[in-house]
């Protein structure tokens, strides 16, 4: 079974990938339409990332508008003087070279002929209404706040949020007691490459059951702590998963120890440790045996 932190992802990365598409299929068609290079700023516009390319690419397509002839559509340029479709005159020429001129003009700038003051009537290209690009960009902004909406909806009103999908329960037991109990020469390796390894903190992971019945347990190693150390529990749900989160503080004195960590529940707890307040990275390993001595 999917744990909630995994079914959020999957759902972020469908919505993700489906925003991703419709910017493609956006951009493919509006380069085509403005005669840029549909295919290349297509691939600019997805494979970017954080929407660059396609902030790059609205800003460039400026310099190529997506004129239509006013009487048929046709797509049109700005250097078109009639439409190709219907012959619709779009723009004022000289009478005597035939060259584009503006209205006002008195005199043709190529041939230097005097211009009639009223020329020809013309109906100027239009540019195309984007409707398109206003529902990419309310997409782009509504869909993160309907997702985030969805979640804490979604860990308030199920048994996701609020540290109820399950039990977690943490003791303290000296490492050189453990061992003892134990007699497992995994662990006693583990422990060896642990006090000499550069992480903060080291933890075996053991996870056993199906369904309802699934159980995970932690061997947790921080040779800070010693075996009077305290330490403060809680339980916190994300996005992504359900966290145990213990913070320890060194009382002084004693030996090393280790904690001992286990929980039930959909889904599963995952660790955030803490030292006086300040967080500490975990180096975590799979194991296929059992940790808790009292399980």
């Amino acid at each position: 079974m999917l744990g909630y932190g995994m079914i959020f992802a999957l759902l972020l990365l469908l919505a993700f990938l489906i925003l991703l598409a419709a910017i493609g299929i956006y951009v493919y068609r509006d380069a085509k339409d403005r005669r840029m290079n549909a295919l290349l700023w297509t691939l600019v516009a997805v494979v970017a990332p954080f929407l660059t390319g396609f902030i790059v690419y609205l800003i460039v397509r400026g310099a190529h508008p997506n004129l239509r002839c006013p009487h048929c559509g046709t797509s049109v340029t700005e250097r078109f003087l009639v439409c190709p479709s219907c012959g619709a005159k779009l723009r004022h020429v000289c009478p005597s070279c035939s060259f584009p001129v503006e209205e006002g003009w008195k005199v043709c700038p190529r041939c230097a002929a005097q211009l009639p003051e009223d020329g020809e009537a013309i109906t100027p290209p239009r540019q195309k209404k984007d409707r398109a690009l206003g529902k990419i960009l309310a997409a782009i902004i509504l869909v993160p706040l309907v997702l985030f909406a969805l979640n804490l909806l979604l860990l308030t009103a199920s048994p996701f949020g609020g540290g109820e999908a399950g039990g977690v329960g943490v003791t303290t037991m000296e490492a050189g007691d453990y061992l003892q109990t134990m007699l497992n020469p995994e662990i006693e390796s583990w422990l060896q490459e642990s006090q000499s390894g550069a992480a903060d903190a080291y933890a075996l992971r053991y996870e056993t059951g199906e369904g309802e019945e699934r159980r995970v347990e932690y061997l947790v190693y921080v040779s800070a702590w010693a075996g009077d150390a305290s330490f403060s529990i809680g339980q916190t749900s994300d996005f992504f998963g359900r966290y145990v989160e213990i913070d320890c503080k060194d009382n002084g004195g004693g030996s090393e120890s280790f904690l001992i960590v286990s929980g039930n529940g959909d889904p599963l707890p995952q660790l955030r440790l803490s030292f006086g307040g300040h967080p500490v990275s975990c180096e975590v390993r799979e194991v296929d045996f059992p940790l808790d001595p009292d399980a």
